[in-house]
């Protein structure tokens, strides 16, 4: 549920805020409406924005139609606003400064409300992102990849384990639309006929066209006897009897979901939106008011950054294919979040794509661990093979702050890339690596030779892969632990401490001195992550 309260909760308050707060603040908002003293006709349930409203008549006027008609705001500019909330009984006030467009501020608050009716907790059973939890019930209840799609074959959300579907599935999910040819053959045969007119799951047996595809059962999802999409899950064989009520009990939850969905904007929007999150990247003062319009404040900030491997060196795969690529992650990444987390912007730069998300409400760990949970789930529903990596940086308090996170993001996947681990990490799971990357680089740009001083005679005298630098590293990445490090040389004990006093002789290095350990064992490391070891 959308309520005045919650619109208005993310301007700064020399923006906007809320004067008058009484039970009307709590009441839904079912639109955004401007006023038209000509025609003072409003919808109930509307935060109607005060069009020309500037002195005490007109803001009686106003007020007199929105406790007529059952509005749950006013937005009044200056200080009309102050009359109005002077004068209300039971309409929320919101005050705007002077200067803000009516225009701007209703493309703002109308988007506002869709991402928060997008974002409802799913025990409101209200959620885009319910969608997404759906699909993997139906998953889990049948045994077979899912997909909720639209009743134009768009692919609006899918569950986990696609990897063991066929390739028209894979295909369908990446470019977020079923293969017009697969629906047209479809319709020839009579089978979108017959989903349609029966409330029953449909089994499709396997056809021989490009793809493969797998046998499936197809279900529509109707409210009032209206199509609002389908569900299509990839099986082996038609359903129990059991396994099909339940399915039926299910797309009535999903019909719920669809009938509340607002679809993703038009093209302009997005664009728009994007257009946004570039002045958000680039900073200064239209940062601000840029986040303001997005819905991205109050609350902490985190960025992310996804990258992979460049595959330009893979045989066949051309500058042109890697654009493809690129464009059909952003494409997946960006449909993803609109459904799961309304309140983000997601923007390319640099061949790294970037995401800002806001987590009002949450402390920083808790904004820092979400992200990090929906980057897991989304690589879990990442299908095209690429070996992505999220890096997902500390939160921060502020969009002024959003080029330090990206410059820690990118740090983080720097860090991932080079030494290849988890999918997805934060700043503390590879801090060192990091750290060490960075020294890796620094030492490079001063042409500094990889050894100095005391394992530089090592070097010298037996080379980068002698015996005496292998014993050394080994004992140093055991803690100092001569029995363990013996077990990693598969070495007897007595020839690894023969081996450690041979280095000291030979090196001069003093192993109870701090600092010369330290120096030792960074340029050891900074040696294996040139030769990319771990």
């Amino acid at each position: 549920m959308a309520t005045v309260r919650h619109i208005v909760a993310g301007f700064d308050d020399d923006i906007a805020r809320l004067l008058e707060a009484n039970g009307s603040a709590d009441r839904p908002v079912t639109s955004i409406e401007l006023f038209d003293s000509a025609d003072s006709l409003v919808e109930p349930g509307a935060l109607v924005l005060a069009v020309g409203v500037d002195d005490e008549d007109r803001v009686r006027a106003l007020l007199a139609a929105g406790e007529r008609d059952g509005v749950a705001g006013v937005v009044v500019k200056g200080t009309a606003a102050k009359i109005a909330a002077d004068l209300a009984a039971d309409i929320a006030v919101v005050w705007v400064r002077e200067d803000m467009s009516w225009l701007d501020l209703a493309v703002c608050l109308r988007q506002r409300l869709i991402d928060r009716v997008r974002s409802q907790p799913a025990a409101d059973g209200s959620a885009a992102n319910e969608l997404f939890a759906l699909a993997d019930s139906i998953s889990t209840l049948v045994g077979g990849p899912v997909t909720i799609e639209s009743e134009t074959s768009e692919v609006l959300a899918w569950s986990t384990g696609q990897q063991g579907a066929d390739g028209l599935r894979v295909e369908s999910i990446l470019v977020r639309s079923v293969r017009p040819g697969w629906v047209r053959l479809l319709a020839e045969e009579g089978v979108l006929a017959e989903i349609a007119k029966s409330p029953d799951p449909v089994f499709v047996p396997a056809h021989s066209i490009d793809g493969q595809p797998m046998p499936r059962v197809a279900i529509a999802v109707r409210s009032g006897g209206v199509i609002l999409g389908y569900i299509w899950i990839v099986v082996h064989e038609p359903l129990s009897a059991e396994t099909a009520g339940q399915l039926r009990y299910l797309t009535r939850i999903v019909a719920l979901q669809l009938a509340q969905l607002t679809m993703n904007p038009p093209s302009a929007i997005r664009q728009q939106r994007r257009e946004l999150g570039e002045t958000i990247f680039a900073g200064g003062p239209g940062a601000v008011i840029a986040a303001n319009r997005l819905g991205l404040t109050p609350g902490p900030l985190v960025v992310l950054a996804i990258g992979a491997e460049d595959p330009r060196d893979a045989p066949g795969r051309g500058d042109g294919s890697l654009i493809a690529d690129r464009r059909r992650v952003d494409s997946l990444f960006e449909h993803y979040l609109s459904a799961v987390h309304p309140s983000s912007v997601v923007l390319r730069n640099d061949g790294v794509l970037y995401a800002l998300l806001g987590w009002p409400g949450l402390d920083d760990d808790a904004a820092a661990t979400e992200t990090r949970s929906l980057a897991d789930d989304f690589l879990r529903r990442s299908l095209d093979g690429t070996d992505y990596r999220i890096a997902v940086a500390p939160a921060i308090a502020a969009v002024s702050r959003v080029a330090v996170a990206r410059a820690q993001a990118d740090a983080i996947l720097s860090a991932m890339l080079r030494e290849p681990g988890s999918a997805s990490a934060r700043l503390a799971d590879v801090a060192l690596p990091m750290l060490l990357g960075r020294l890796a680089d620094y030492a490079d740009s001063l042409d500094l030779p990889p050894f100095s001083g005391p394992l530089r005679v090592l070097a010298d005298e037996q080379g980068t892969n002698g015996q005496l630098l292998e014993s050394l590293s080994a004992y140093f990445e055991s803690g100092g632990v001569l029995d363990a490090a013996a077990a990693r040389l598969h070495v007897h004990i007595n020839t690894l401490r023969y081996r450690l006093r041979k280095v000291q002789e030979v090196s001069g290095l003093d192993l109870q001195d701090a600092d010369a350990i330290l120096l030792a064992q960074l340029e050891l490391r900074l040696l294996r992550l040139r030769r990319g070891l771990r």
